[in-house]
């Protein structure tokens, strides 16, 4: 061992590792000694893991950060990784990222169909492309979280099909549901799920008989595969027939007794008369109920889903009277596509039979806490057992805004939606009103729609996750190890002082608030310098850009930016999407009704827009124009009292005075090693003088 006073040759001996001591003796008295070792020998590149292209679902790869810039550096580091060692899975990537490493307050869900797709989205959030992708870390305080399941009309073909495929748990839930129901059934109930599309087994998915079996074994095996990876609600809402399966999986009916009455239920509702109507209204309860005097023998409030979102049901002709009452109060109306007028009273003749149906099944007291849609209240004992609560709940109205406010006062924290589409996430929204993205309770869907089952029920346990809610990885990635990943992008400040032209340093007010600096930490200093036009068309295209992710594809050359968003195949469900991405690119807090209030991608822009102008750094104006607009000023007739004249002397004859007439204000420089303290201060301060 010698000390290294000069470069020399550092052979390899055969056998023997290199090893080097390195010491460092701090000024202070504080000394470090560290002994390093050469690393083994690179073992060669290999083709990428066979785990990556067995057709599986490819689970995404969470990055996380102290702030955005630190984040797009995890991303870049992450992607370099992946790309320089493609003998890694990207399943491995993805636990490792998932239990060795920290989660921050900001982060992103990277998502990728393989492993080639996935360093492709990483990538691009490090280039800043995808912005929509960032979402919020851990949850402060409580992560109260509850299920809520949907109801009749988020049936889809197909619904399940790739979770039973990719997932045991799932597929071995929904088989032993669907061996109880179809007993009661004419057609087995996969046969109808899973039917060829335009088929005549896929027609009946949309027949009442079919689609509450299949909405309540879909939810049921869901419900399990979530439970088999360790995340459980603490409490549980469902609307309309999603309640059923909240009350099986919390114990209040056995699966058997679950079938029977879900089968006798849709059977005896596909018996009644075809007929009535049914039609969503953007109004109150309040303001509903005073539509319906006159006519509540034969139309009722089906459901309330929100504060100024209400359905009405009931018979044909006194329900398109009531369409035009409401249009002509300002009231928007949208009619719903169904067989029969659900909780109406055209659905009373079918209570008789339906409780004789339930009064011979068993119930218990809720194992786990449901809130009911009947009353909005938890359901009690007494409740879950009289069999007169379970004929109410398929004839009253579903108070599914009272429910979720009930939700809300119980300091819930996390929304997770259970079913084959995002139908409620939207109304679950409205419900709890604009809130802090950053501080407010979390919806989120486990699907939403698509044939992407499997990646979007793993994106949604990413996403839990990352809310600081528990996930048990072994058993969603079965199979996937740790591996070394890359350190921490630490992002490094300069403290020391640079010689800099004097008219580069920009005055004017700093961010205010986090909105602009957090999730679009580079938007109001884009727009700082453009016109109000160029600003609006810059936005325009970063609200086109999120749109095109949000619908799946591009979009139509000609669409013009005052195009209406439905009209660009937005639904009700991707509104809610589009706003949450709108709001991580842009960070402004976006209202809920975004794409209401605002329908077009131009008035999107114009909205961010004004919320951003304020928060722009300021252009620096340059002396010579505001000399200008003083002459045309005074040409104008405007006249200058003796004060005012007597500060531009002074103006003139300090500027002329400092400068000689050497330079031009902009490309003065300072050079540090010989300024002088107060030069230094002044520099410091951004003082021009």
């Amino acid at each position: 061992m010698r000390l290294l006073s000069e470069a020399r040759d550092w052979p390899r001996e055969e056998g023997r590792p290199r090893r080097a001591g390195v010491s460092s003796f701090g000024i202070s008295g504080t000394n470090a000694h560290l002994v390093l070792e050469e690393a083994p020998a690179a073992a060669p590149a290999q083709d990428a893991p066979a785990d990556d292209a067995h057709g599986g679902p490819a689970a995404p790869w969470l990055v996380s950060a102290k702030d955005p810039d630190a984040l797009r550096g995890q991303a870049r580091r992450l992607a370099g990784y992946a790309a320089a060692h493609p003998e890694v899975s990207a399943a491995d990537i993805a636990h490792s990222l998932l239990t060795t490493r920290t989660v921050h307050p900001r982060t992103a869900v990277l998502t990728g169909a393989d492993r080639a797709e996935l360093v492709a989205a990483a990538e691009a959030f490090a280039r800043g492309e995808a912005p929509g992708s960032a979402g919020r870390g851990p949850l402060g305080g409580g992560r109260e979280t509850a299920f809520v399941l949907t109801g009749q009309g988020s049936q889809r073909p197909g619904m399940g099909r790739q979770l039973a495929a990719a997932f045991p748990v799932f597929d071995t839930a929904l088989r032993e549901v669907c061996a109880l129901l179809d007993p009661h059934l004419e057609r087995p109930l996969t046969d109808v799920m899973w039917a060829a599309p335009e088929s005549d087994d896929a027609a009946l998915l949309d027949r009442t008989g079919y689609a509450q079996p299949a909405l309540f074994a879909f939810e049921v095996a869901l419900y399990r595969l979530l439970e088999s990876w360790g995340t459980v609600p603490d409490r549980l809402v469902g609307h309309s027939v999603g309640e059923i399966a909240a009350a099986q999986v919390a114990g209040v009916l056995s699966l058997a007794d679950a079938c029977a009455l879900v089968a006798a239920r849709g059977r005896l509702m596909e018996a009644l008369p075809p007929g009535g109507a049914m039609v969503a209204v953007r109004c109150s309860e309040e303001e509903a109920v005073a539509l319906l005097a006159g006519h509540a023998d034969e139309v009722a409030v089906a459901a309330v889903n929100g504060p100024s979102s209400v359905v009405l049901s009931g018979a044909e002709d006194a329900v398109s009277a009531l369409v035009a009452e409401a249009a002509a109060r300002g009231h928007k109306t949208r009619r719903l596509v169904v067989s029969h007028a659900f909780h109406s009273p055209l659905m009373d003749p079918m209570l008789a039979g339906f409780r004789d149906v339930v009064a011979g099944l068993s119930f218990a007291e809720p194992a786990l806490p449901v809130v009911s849609g009947v009353t909005g209240r938890p359901l009690t004992a007494e409740e879950a057992a009289d069999p007169e609560h379970w004929v109410r709940h398929a004839r009253d109205t579903v108070r599914f805004a009272d429910a979720v406010a009930h939700l809300d006062a119980e300091h819930t924290a996390v929304y997770v939606e259970l079913g084959p589409e995002a139908a409620l996430t939207p109304m679950v929204g409205e419900c709890l009103g604009d809130r802090d993205p950053d501080t407010g309770p979390a919806v989120l869907p486990v699907l939403r729609g698509g044939t992407d089952e499997a990646g979007a029920a793993l994106a949604c346990a990413v996403r839990l996750h990352a809310l600081g809610l528990p996930v048990e990885w072994r058993a969603a990635l079965p199979g996937a190890g740790t591996v070394t990943l890359p350190t921490y992008a630490f992002q490094h400040e300069a403290y020391w002082l640079a010689s800099v032209p004097l008219g580069a340093v920009a005055s004017g007010p700093l961010p205010a608030g986090p909105g602009a600096a957090d999730a679009g930490p580079e938007l109001a200093e884009r727009l700082a310098g453009l016109s109000d036009d160029e600003a609006e068309s810059l936005v325009t295209e970063l609200v086109r850009g999120e749109l095109a992710a949000v619908v799946g594809g591009t979009l139509p050359s000609d669409a013009g930016a005052d195009l209406a968003f439905t009209e660009l195949g937005v639904t009700s469900v991707t509104a809610v999407e589009l706003r949450n991405r709108l709001t991580a690119a842009t960070g402004v807090r976006l209202p809920p009704t975004l794409v209401f209030d605002h329908p077009s991608p131009g008035a999107v822009a114009r909205l961010v827009c004004d919320a951003l102008r304020d928060t722009r750094p300021r252009r620096r104006r340059d002396p010579a124009a505001l000399v200008d607009e003083l002459e045309t000023l005074l040409v104008s007739g405007a006249s200058v009292d003796s004060d005012t004249a007597a500060r531009l002397r002074a103006l003139a004859g300090r500027w002329a005075s400092s400068r000689g007439g050497a330079q031009e204000q902009g490309t003065v420089t300072v050079d540090v090693a010989d300024a002088s303290d107060e030069e230094l201060f002044r520099l410091m301060d951004g003082d021009p003088a």
